[in-house]
């Protein structure tokens, strides 16, 4: 299995993880460990494709947004909201992660 895959499925669990009201866990520390695991996944992974870039970018900014029309659906609909949440916040971290290589390749270029 590659590392992408490695990450991509560890901000899976977490965030599933986080979006389980039974676990008695505070919320902050559920966004600490999804904001790490897209931290590492962003510095240690080669994200060289401009596109692949840019929809990382625009995947952080938008899920939030299109998740919010999941409460309309009646028994699962938040539920779903709140996974997808969670992964934006991973993703976020992820984005953040991948800004700052790509910034500090320029630097060094």
């Amino acid at each position: 299995m590659n590392k992408e895959r490695t990450y991509l499925l560890a901000m899976i669990a977490v965030a599933l993880l986080a979006s389980i009201p039974q676990i008695p866990v505070d919320m902050k520390v559920w966004g600490l460990i999804l904001v790490l695991v897209g931290l590492v996944g962003g510095v240690m992974l080669k994200y060289d494709d401009v596109v692949q870039r840019l929809l990382i970018y625009v995947v952080a900014v938008t899920l939030p947004m299109f998740a919010d029309s999941l409460d309309y659906i009646p028994a699962v609909g938040s539920w779903v909201n709140g996974l997808l949440d969670n992964m934006a916040i991973g993703v976020q971290g992820l984005a953040v992660g991948v800004f700052a290589m790509g910034l500090m390749a320029r630097i060094r270029a």
